[in-house]
């Protein structure tokens, strides 16, 4: 005769000892629905885009002397010369400081390389970590965790990898102004206005310029408070003066409802009725179908295109009833 023993511990019963506790069932995401009653031809969804972003880990470990190129000195384009890897590689590190706010009017006109300091290298920190390049910061000193974002963010877009932003590297990240000074004013301008066409408009305003593929956002005594690319049509909407007349935070092509965007903010119609509208860059299946360094180009197929944190920039600035100046 075969007797099977059991061994259990003390002060545990047998019956627990054998009797295995049923997995407890996963809980159901729980779902939202997001309507809005001044919608028409695009269709509200609550599913977000979602944004992809090169690895930072990848970026961390970039080495400055084995990336370092010739530097670009274009007249007019990058203009500086490349900072020397060994120096910027025993430079001490400045003080540790909390991230610094974004600056109101983020623009440069000349180049920002290693040791930068000021408005212009907080500027140009905080659009790389909208982008989602890893450095330390924002701050106002531009160091080496700055250098290798920097070439990390060339090395992606095709460009030389000096580790400076210059004319071109600016315009890729979308920060560059021609004729602008530190702090977003242009030299010989009205204080403020970063570069503003002449012939905008008056008052509380959006003016997006089609041929520059730019916008920029204006308070009623003219100041500009920001400025950013965006990636529109070069002939749509039509030039005029429009306004805001719905907005909507989740929203998918009606021709492609696997094409979705966040915070729709329309203003015009197109020739076939198409409404028009500032919103993030849409995504398939959770990829972007334009990168951000690719903003200031005419990739939309109508509506204007911006990064995600200058749409939700825009959401919050632009309401029903804000004018919209189209050049």
């Amino acid at each position: 005769m075969v007797v099977g023993l059991s061994i259990v511990a003390p002060g545990v019963s047998a019956h627990a000892a054998t009797t295995p506790t049923p997995p407890t069932p996963p809980t159901p995401p729980s779902a939202t629905n997001e309507n809005d009653p001044t919608t028409s031809s695009v269709a509200e969804t609550t599913t977000p885009a979602t944004e992809t972003s090169p690895d930072p880990a990848a970026r961390a470990t970039e080495s400055l002397s084995a990336t370092a190129v010739a530097p670009d000195t274009t007249p007019g384009e990058e203009g500086a010369p490349a900072a020397d890897a060994d120096a910027v590689a025993e430079a001490p590190p400045p003080p540790t400081t909390a991230p610094l706010p974004m600056p109101t009017a983020c623009v440069i006109s000349s180049p920002v390389n290693y040791d930068a300091r000021g408005a212009d290298a907080l500027c140009v920190e905080w659009r790389l970590v909208s982008l989602g390049y890893h450095l330390i910061g924002p701050d106002d000193w531009f160091g080496v965790s700055s250098v290798h974002a920097v070439r990390a963010f060339q090395r992606d877009s095709g460009l030389a990898q000096d580790g400076i932003v210059g004319r071109t590297t600016g315009r890729r990240l979308g920060i560059w102004v021609d004729g602008a000074v530190s702090g977003g004013s242009p030299s010989g301008g009205v204080p403020g206005d970063a570069g503003l066409p002449a012939n905008s408009g008056t008052g509380r305003r959006v003016v997006y310029d089609r041929g520059q593929q730019r916008v920029w956002a204006v308070e009623e005594d003219g100041t500009v408070v920001k400025t950013h690319a965006v990636s529109g049509r070069l002939h749509e909407p039509y030039a005029g003066t429009y306004s805001v007349y719905s907005r909507s935070m989740y929203t998918y092509s009606t021709d492609n409802p696997d094409v979705k965007w966040r915070y729709m903010v329309r203003f015009a119609y197109g020739p076939n009725g198409g409404r028009i509208g500032f919103h993030e860059i849409p995504s398939k299946f959770g990829v972007p179908l334009q990168s951000e360094s690719q903003l200031g180009q005419p990739l939309s197929g109508g509506c204007v295109r911006q990064s995600t944190p200058d749409a939700q920039w825009m959401w919050d600035w632009a309401q029903v009833g804000t004018k919209v100046v189209v050049l």
